[in-house]
């Protein structure tokens, strides 16, 4: 298979094995039924757990936030976007105690979250799970989001090293 690299999966990198590029999710044959185990649902890949039209993936890292970003894309995912309470309960039960890089940030214009998907945030009227005083910009260097053991989204640096969770739109 070719996989996407380099920032935000701008070039094709060398043809590698399936096996290599992705060696504990890759199946047997094709389709979404092929080989066994993992949390696959239907209308997702082998490993992944789908909630409404979005299939999620933890990945335990730990990696740096732009890590995290080129790591999805090059599974043919992002980092996950929550856009509902439901979204929220299930990727929560998925991190769990260990807390995830989420695809929230504002590297691109300070103080305006974005979703890295393109989904739509408002800060007024989209769903968000932000823990008391947060946002903050803590230090002036706080630019990428995380879901946190306990569930609430904080913003902090994005070098810090943390699991994270991919996301690819289910199969119909």
């Amino acid at each position: 298979c070719t996989v996407r690299c380099g920032f935000l999966g701008s070039k094709v990198c060398s043809p590698v094995t399936c096996e290599a590029a992705n060696p504990t999710q890759c199946t047997a044959g094709s389709g979404g039924s092929g080989g066994s185990g993992g949390s696959s649902t239907a209308g997702c890949d082998s490993g992944y757990t789908q909630v409404g039209t979005k299939c999620y993936m933890v990945q335990a890292g730990p990696v740096n936030y732009l890590d995290a970003l080129t790591s999805c894309i090059s599974m043919g995912a992002k980092l996950a976007s929550l856009e509902s309470e439901v979204e929220q309960n299930a990727v929560y039960a998925l991190t769990g105690s260990t807390g995830a890089w989420l695809g929230l940030t504002d590297f691109l214009d300070e103080g305006v979250f974005s979703w890295v998907d393109g989904a739509v945030f408002d800060s007024a009227t989209s769903y968000n799970n932000w823990r008391p005083n947060q946002p903050n910009n803590g230090n002036i260097n706080q630019h990428c989001v995380w879901i946190r053991p306990d569930g609430g989204w904080d913003d902090i640096t994005c070098k810090k090293t943390e699991a994270y969770v991919c996301q690819k739109t289910a199969r119909s």
